[in-house]
């Protein structure tokens, strides 16, 4: 794996563009638990939102390092 992605000049690190796809997935998945009713499952949603974030990032970041 690579520490540091260059964009036209510009490095960004490697746990920034995670960090990046983490969240967009992560809000993908939090707009699926509310279409399908399935909120009413969690107990505290900014914990259940912040968890799921960090698992994601930690998916990703580890198949990254596997590659």
């Amino acid at each position: 794996m690579n520490p540091e992605v260059d964009i036209y000049g510009v490095y960004i690190p490697t746990i920034g563009i995670l960090a990046l796809v983490s969240y967009f997935l992560n809000v993908a998945l939090q707009r699926f638990i509310l279409r399908k009713g399935l909120e009413r499952f969690i107990w505290h949603h900014a914990l259940f939102a912040a968890a799921t974030y960090f698992i994601i990032l930690s998916i990703l970041s580890f198949i990254v390092t596997r590659i």
